[in-house]
């Protein structure tokens, strides 16, 4: 059992203790310390036993009464008892050997002036070594590395639509693919303290008619690797397939360039910032943004790939990307129109044909992800495909677009589609004036088809015809010259084909200003009626007559002098199909300009008469250019 007060005092008579050598030498032999006399002796012993270095046998705690005067030692505790460090002496606190002082203590003892001598012995005593500035050169790097790493870190902790968030893609191409070394890169993985620069990947693309033979070109500050030499064409296509979009993860994630130099070390680095970015999901429960925030983004970007990574980032986010003008107070633009701007940009500057194979994947993929869209998301990426499609000399692709569901409501959008389809007009004719589109039955077919919709599958389906001229379509309020421009290419179109009676008949609607009221005949300010007339039939009607060959004419006409345009556009498919294959000089690419431009006398001539007698006056126009030529 605990021992008692009373029996811990007991064990204790201070009159009989071993006192410790230093109470001797100060004349202290004995006796209870009140009885002192030497204050300052009485002073130093109690100063020591609170200090617990007054130690008798066992080490004991003194123990002292109200007053303040020491009263008896009891026993320490075992589990108060602790190691008393050693007291170091006197010359052991501090030294500083060869001190050199520069004091105003002329002729003492050991001070002297300070010489260029012992400067010079300072500086070379306290000089940086090379070591010493390699760690430093080394500290500063990973300073700067360590700033800039937060920094980037910090941009896309906070926004949810940041492009380069990590997604499982990135995780996924990082284990299989890895990053490839940087050209600039050393050995040892040191640092070299360069800022990270995003290089323009050099990237290998298929051209529109030929799978197989790729159309190369390369940027200037990197080399086609070897390692994608062997890749196949969809991955060549594909840019998040390119070890060059890893470099882009990496830096805009904050991930240091040493860990590029091991694919096992970036892989973890990845791993960590994804985890990072879905702590920072639970733990701040952002909301989902807005409008305003998407197109914000999105104006940024320079590339297909960061607009998808926008747009899916803000889907995982629960944004709304149907959201329009009428649909938040304050908001001048909707997400549909800016994700069509961005996508129309990108593709403008890109040089080759690679920015539509990805915007066309793109507008693919979210089709797929929002089965049901509002009318304004709906044009965007309807419209989208037919820029890409028209670019890439898809025909086929294109007639199906044009034969799915167009609804009425996609029409009546506030999205403006016009500028889109006059582009995918003018894409058809210089994809069909620089390659060899046209030069089967089956691609006038095609092409026919779209600009109708007239085919063998579909006898009344949408064209382009139709979605420029359609009554309930938006851009019927808008100038007429963007209209008339886009009219243009289609008559050009027409002529490729040698659709000769829908020419005619197209002539006779656009003299007589039939479309659903509209004049295209309208005088600009810097262009005159007749003029119009000219540029529009007199470029496309040598085209089409020497397409059109005698077998054109031979074809049983019809039986009505004025056959509606319905009638006409038939009666040029039933020659298409025929086959009827045009002259053995035209199967070649057709020229952007023709050699013979008309009159307006001479298309008049042609156009005025009724059917019949324009088709005889046709023949004998095209007998005299093939006699010219």
């Amino acid at each position: 059992m605990r021992r008692s007060l009373v029996s811990r005092r007991s064990q204790f008579d201070p009159s009989s203790a071993k006192r410790p050598g230093w109470c001797l030498e100060r004349g202290y032999s004995g006796g209870s310390y009140p009885n002192i006399k030497d204050h300052d002796l009485k002073k130093e012993i109690e100063d020591r036993e609170l200090q617990g270095r007054f130690q008798v046998g066992k080490p004991f705690t003194p123990m002292f009464d109200p007053n303040g005067h020491y009263a008896f030692h009891i026993v320490t505790p075992r589990e108060q008892r602790k190691d008393l460090p050693r007291q170091l002496r006197t010359d052991e606190l501090f030294q500083m050997p060869d001190i050199i002082l520069d004091l105003d203590a002329y002729g003492a003892k050991d001070v002297r002036e300070s010489d260029n001598e012992d400067e010079n012995t300072m500086a070379s005593i306290w000089a940086h070594t090379e070591q010493q500035r390699s760690v430093q050169s080394r500290l500063e790097d990973l300073k700067q590395m360590i700033g800039e790493s937060r920094e980037t870190r910090s941009k896309v902790l906070s926004s949810s639509t940041n492009p380069w968030r990590i997604t499982s893609h990135d995780v996924i191409s990082t284990a299989l693919r890895g990053l490839a070394p940087l050209e600039d890169s050393r050995e040892d993985g040191a640092l070299d303290g360069e800022s990270d620069t995003l290089r323009i990947s050099t990237l290998t693309y298929a051209t529109p008619d030929q799978g197989a033979q790729m159309k190369k070109y390369q940027s200037s500050h990197q080399r086609l690797t070897s390692e994608k030499q062997g890749m196949p064409v969809s991955d060549q296509i594909d840019p998040r397939r390119n070890p060059d979009f890893l470099e882009q993860v990496r830096a805009h994630n904050g991930i240091p360039r040493h860990a590029a130099q091991n694919n096992e070390l970036l892989l973890r680095w990845v791993l960590s910032r994804r985890d990072s970015l879905r702590f920072d999901q639970i733990k701040s429960q952002k909301q989902q943004p807005s409008a305003q925030q998407i197109a914000s983004e999105l104006r940024e970007q320079d590339s297909i790939n960061g607009i998808r990574r926008v747009v899916f980032h803000s889907l995982s986010a629960n944004a709304d990307l149907n959201l329009d003008p009428s649909a938040q107070d304050g908001e001048q633009g909707s997400v549909p129109q800016e994700i069509r701007d961005a996508c129309v940009r990108v593709m403008d500057a890109s040089p080759g044909p690679e920015a539509y194979f990805d915007t066309l994947e793109f507008v693919n993929n979210l089709s797929y992800r929002l089965p049901r869209m509002r009318k304004n998301l709906e044009a965007c990426i309807f419209v989208l495909r037919l820029r890409c499609l028209a670019r890439l000399g898809k025909l086929d692709l294109a007639v199906r677009q044009l034969q799915g569901r167009i609804t009425t409501g996609m029409l009546n959008s506030k999205l403006n589609i016009l500028p889109d389809i006059r582009t995918s007009l003018e894409s058809w004719n210089k994809v069909a004036g620089e390659t060899k589109l046209l030069e089967h039955k089956s691609q006038r077919q095609l092409l026919f088809a779209i600009l109708t919709g007239l085919g063998e599958n579909s006898p009344d389906g949408a064209s382009l015809r139709g979605l420029l001229f359609d009554s309930g379509y938006p851009a019927s309020e808008l100038q007429s010259e963007e209209r008339q421009e886009a009219y243009e290419e289609y008559i050009l179109l027409l002529g490729r084909v040698g659709a000769l009676r829908t020419i005619w008949r197209e002539w006779r609607t656009y003299t007589s200003n039939l479309f659903q009221g509209y004049s295209l005949t309208h005088v600009s300010k810097t262009t005159t009626g007749e003029a119009q007339i000219q540029n529009v039939f007199s470029r496309a009607l040598p085209i089409a007559l020497s397409i059109a060959g005698p077998e054109y004419f031979a074809q049983q006409g019809s039986a009505n002098p004025d056959p509606d345009l319905a009638e006409c556009q038939r009666m040029d498919f039933e020659w298409i199909v025929k086959g009827i294959a045009p002259p053995a000089e035209q199967q070649t690419n057709f020229p952007k300009q023709p050699t013979k431009i008309f009159t307006t006398d001479e298309v008049r001539s042609m156009m005025g008469p009724p059917l019949n007698d324009s088709l005889e006056a046709m023949e004998s126009h095209r007998r005299a250019l093939h006699t010219e030529q």
